[in-house]
């Protein structure tokens, strides 16, 4: 396969599972909402599908060969992952 078809393959893979993310967040607002609760499971999902996009777009940076772009992800997602432990820990999310 052609490097341009299997990005373009892997932009419609993000695509779906942000979708699936954002549809997973409404569902546990309604959860929340209604049952006073947040739906662990759910939340649990929501995790691992943001650790496939960061596996993904990962794997994007690669096949691309952006050296810059690749360290700039592992630096953000580094950052963001220290920020989620911080406010975990402080019982804030």
């Amino acid at each position: 396969m052609k490097k341009d078809k299997i990005l373009k393959i892997l932009e419609k893979i993000l695509i779906f599972i942000v979708t699936l993310i954002m549809i997973s967040v409404l569902a546990n607002q309604y959860i929340k909402t209604s049952a006073g609760a947040i739906n662990e499971s759910l939340r649990m999902v929501q995790i691992i599908l943001a650790i496939v996009i960061v596996l993904l777009t990962l794997l994007m940076a690669v096949i691309n060969k952006n050296r810059a772009l690749f360290f700039i992800l592992i630096g953000f997602y580094a950052l963001t992952g220290i920020l989620f432990f911080i406010f975990k820990s402080a019982n804030k999310i």
